[in-house]
């Protein structure tokens, strides 16, 4: 996972109207609500259902078009128009009409709120996957190299839907596929030595300071405790180990021009897809758009945090993780 960067700044609205600012300040208090829920996988225990591979997200952005009112396009989506209205990713558009909904016309863009769930746990095999499990443990914990479990053709559904076999949703189902036997020819009565190949994964981390990269800097690099490697960073920033599968936590310590030792712990195998609310917030969390919210639910926090990911990086604020944000999401965080 990458280290954190400086905390972007999120863009909000001026006041032009005491309603404005009071309405300004509604929203920053956080009493508006968005309609939203998040599935969770089930991890351990009876075997959950298989999900569709398919994200389920209600949420959009309605241009709205001539003759469209307010209760027009709430009636469209089912919803009750004052919920429409009164989301907080509206807020703009309420300060520019200064919350008179009848001055809604063409050109104006309104979210509409509704579940963002994910796929749910995916795959059809009779391994069902525990949390902090990956393909890469999942193979040496039965005896297999990563490659042919991953590359099975009836885990085809589990790689089209999760796309990075360490990166997986406990509850998903994978197919352990059947050991084959290798034969080596050698001459009788004398002894022969076979050596197992081993496939160790890889770690690689960024480091970056004020959303610079923390080139040429020392380090010393800890798994589980052990020490197993020492450098310096590349020119940006980058540091590749090598780990066991299993192992569950790395350290680093990266030392800075001044001298001072700085410490950054980093939990292996922990990150949910992306597709999951709960693998958005770790991931833009980790990335410094804080969006810890109770529950996990994609609510104001979280459409905040994915708002300013987007400014950040030139996508369309919409506030809704959608597949190109998800994307670069993954691209920006690595994983």
């Amino acid at each position: 996972m990458p280290s954190l960067p400086g905390i972007p700044n999120i863009p909000g609205g001026g006041s032009r109207a005491k309603k404005a600012a009071r309405l300004k300040a509604e929203m920053e208090a956080g009493t508006s609500k968005v309609k939203a829920a998040a599935k969770s996988g089930a991890g351990g225990g009876a075997a959950p259902k298989a999900g569709t591979g398919k994200k389920q997200n209600r949420a959009t952005t309605h241009p709205v078009q001539e003759g469209e009112t307010l209760d027009s396009i709430a009636e469209q989506y089912g919803l009750d128009p004052e919920e429409i209205w009164h989301d907080p990713l509206n807020r703009k558009i309420r300060l520019q009409h200064l919350d008179q909904p009848e001055r809604l016309g063409p050109g104006d863009k309104l979210y509409i709120p509704g579940e963002v769930e994910g796929t749910g746990p995916v795959g059809q095999g009779d391994y069902i996957v525990r949390k902090g499990e990956c393909i890469s443990s999942i193979a040496k914990k039965t005896g297999h190299f990563w490659e042919k479990i991953w590359n099975d053709p009836a885990n085809s559904e589990l790689k089209t839907v999760r796309k990075l076999p360490n990166v997986l949703l406990a509850g998903d189902r994978v197919t352990i596929p059947e050991f084959t036997t290798k034969q080596e020819s050698g001459e009788t009565e004398m002894r022969h030595r076979f050596v197992r190949r081993g496939q160790p994964s890889t770690l690689k981390m960024r480091f970056m300071e004020f959303n610079e990269p923390r080139a040429n800097a020392p380090y010393k690099a800890y798994v589980d405790g052990e020490f197993v490697q020492e450098g310096t960073l590349d020119g940006d920033g980058y540091v590749e180990i090598r780990v066991d599968p299993m192992a569950r936590k790395a350290t680093f310590l990266i030392t800075d021009k001044d001298g001072d030792t700085e410490e950054c712990h980093v939990t292996l195998r922990r990150v949910p897809p992306v597709t999951e609310v709960s693998g958005l917030q770790a991931r833009l969390h980790n990335l410094g758009f804080p969006c810890r919210s109770s529950g996990g639910a994609y609510g104001p926090i979280m459409a905040r945090a994915v708002s300013a990911f987007q400014q950040e990086y030139d996508l369309p604020v919409t506030g809704v993780p959608d597949e190109a944000t998800q994307a670069k999401l993954v691209e920006v965080h690595g994983c």
